[in-house]
């Protein structure tokens, strides 16, 4: 405080001192008066890398807190002291510019993206952003562009020659089923896990794949299910054990890592509406002969107990038209149906809808988005349905202080998915081994016996489940609910030292419903004491919670030509599962 008034003093010295005198009364230079300082206004407009105007962008006078933010029209006006040199124009996941003043009373800026930061930085293990050329490791990013242009209901469906060495084997059971992914071949047999661990906004889960075995049969999807492709910012393939060792034995088959959008690089508030409509028809390979018809030994049948117990046999006699008796006891043509599989199955349709909202400005930004996907399975009965809401955000409370937190919500609903993979109850499995010659509309016509009861159509009756029967009659219903969230509180000690907490929470509950008709696959109605009927009716249900916790301090320095990237910190893990029948 002394120093500054000692300042002040001798200023107001220099103006009355004698040696001014000569300038005169007033203090005059060439008969004016020596005008006080002035302030001077600037105006402009701030453009993105596109041409178009930038709301939201800091306009700071260097060295000051002088400031001000563009508007909606990416303009803005500021006043600015004299003696002022330069001003800085900054936004998030923007190159930050320092513009002259020079004396100019209008300066527009353009604005391009931190191309280090978004182009050759790369989300490794624990979220950690290392550029790509200082891996030693084989890791690939998924180009976004051209997986949400191919767009399937589950997400890993998409991936298909998106990636070196990445293996996908589509789902072929159904709407809303999982997805076989294989990152480098296997790597183990006899119920090994060999699919990579999946991480979502550094909450890391295995694939989770309840593909079709046990006794229902049915494949209820994975884990990739509960992501919006539309929701997806980054995603990243991280090869081989070396590559996600972090995750310890989890990722021995590699990793995926997948980064939802907060907003990232949006300037005032923006709304985006992406609509899909996908139409899926079966494909029918099959080379089944069509010169002889049902029946055995070049005979066919000519009783309708005959006619039930070749039902699965085609070595009858020559085909020719001739009226022939059905497991039903009616007489129909004796001729090849070649185009059953077509005409059971029906056209798969899904329509997907994603409305978001995003919004950012200098120190922070948000992204909300919610997306709905209707499916109906090849399979008459099989529908598929799920709601995705998702937030993301991302603020600077200081300039060294961050937060960022990840939050997404699914819900979905599988009815009917088709049984596939066993000899049962399952519409391929029947109509793949039925004899060609038996008619699809007399399975229909005749799918019910007058006691109610399945109408026997085979020697089979146990392990070949007319379709017609089970359609209506037979429920299987899987409803699930996922909660995932993410919390990431970080701090720069200084601008090459940082510290990072990190807190995921998972929570997950599911309810299945499925029933056996009363009477399929048997001619009575009564189990074998007559006591009760032969139906049954199951409900599962689980739920499941898993936590992880991560702290780091890491380090990115450079040293002329040389640069070293170093984190250390500690990782913890817990998960708890439940499960009521």
């Amino acid at each position: 405080m002394l120093k500054h008034y000692l300042i002040v003093l001798i200023g107001a010295l220099c103006i009355v001192c004698p040696h001014t005198s000569a300038l005169g009364s007033g203090s005059r230079v060439a008969g004016s008066f020596l005008p006080p300082p002035q302030q001077q206004t600037i105006r402009g407009t701030v453009m993105d890398e596109n041409g178009v105007v930038f709301p939201g962008v800091n306009v700071v006078v260097q060295g000051t807190a002088i400031g001000t933010v563009t508007n909606s029209d990416g303009m803005y006006s500021l006043d600015i002291p004299a003696g002022a040199a330069t001003l800085v124009f900054s936004f998030v996941g923007y190159i930050a510019q320092s513009v002259p003043i020079d004396g100019k009373a209008t300066i527009d800026v353009a604005l391009t993206p931190d191309v280090a930061s978004l182009g050759e930085v790369v989300i490794t293990a624990l979220g950690i952003q290392k550029e790509s050329k200082k891996l030693g490791y084989a890791v690939e990013t998924v180009q976004m562009d051209a997986l949400q242009k191919n767009r399937t209901i589950n997400v890993g469906e998409s991936l298909e020659g998106k990636v070196a060495g990445l293996d996908i084997s589509p789902p072929s059971s159904g709407a809303g089923a999982s997805t076989k992914i294989r990152l480098r071949g296997q790597s183990g047999f006899a119920g090994a896990n060999n699919s990579p661990l999946i991480v979502i906004n550094g909450l890391p889960m295995d694939q989770g794949a309840q593909s079709a075995n046990g006794n229902d049969s049915r494949d209820r999807g994975d884990n990739l299910q509960i992501v919006n492709p539309d929701d997806i910012e980054s995603m990243t393939v991280l090869k081989g054990a070396t590559a996600a060792a972090l995750y310890g034995s989890r990722a021995a088959n590699g990793a995926v890592i997948i980064t939802t959008k907060s907003g990232r690089n949006s300037h005032g508030v923006g709304v985006e509406l992406n609509s899909n409509y996908t139409l899926g028809r079966v494909m029918d390979f099959t080379e089944f002969q069509h010169e002889f018809g049902q029946g055995q030994l070049g005979n066919r049948p000519t009783t309708q107990g005959n006619a039930v117990s070749t039902g699965m046999l085609g070595w009858g006699a020559r085909l020719d038209g001739e009226p022939t008796i059905n497991f039903d006891g009616q007489m129909r043509p004796y001729t090849a149906n070649p185009n059953r599989i077509k005409e059971f199955f029906r056209d798969a349709r899904t329509f997907a809808n994603t409305v978001a909202v995003s919004g950012g400005g200098a120190n922070g930004n948000f992204r909300l988005s919610y997306s709905k996907t209707d499916a109906e399975g090849i399979t008459p009965d099989n529908t598929y349905s799920k709601d995705i809401a998702n937030l993301g955000l991302q603020q600077n409370v200081t300039d060294r202080l961050s937060v960022a937190a990840n939050i997404n919500f699914s819900h979905e609903i599988n009815k009917n998915p088709p049984q596939v993979g066993v000899q049962g109850p399952g519409a391929a499995n029947f109509l793949y081994r039925m004899s060609t010659s038996v008619p699809l509309s007399a399975l229909e016509e005749s799918a019910v016996a007058p006691n109610g009861t399945e109408t026997p159509t085979s020697g089979f009756q146990t392990t070949l489940i007319n379709p017609y029967f089970q359609m209506g009659r037979q429920f299987f219903k899987n409803k699930k609910d996922r909660f995932l969230g993410t919390a990431t509180v970080r701090y720069k000690l200084t601008d090459w030292l940082f510290i990072q907490g990190r807190y995921n929470y998972d929570y997950g509950v599911g309810l299945t419903e499925f029933n056996t008709p009363t009477g399929m696959g048997t001619s009575t109605p009564y189990n074998a004491a007559g006591t009760a009927f032969n139906g049954t009716y199951d409900a599962n249900d689980a739920q499941g919670t898993q936590v992880n916790t991560d702290f780091l301090l890491g380090a990115n320095k450079e040293f002329g030509n040389f640069s070293v990237d170093a984190s250390v910190g500690e990782i913890s893990s817990n998960a708890a599962i439940a499960r009521l029948t």
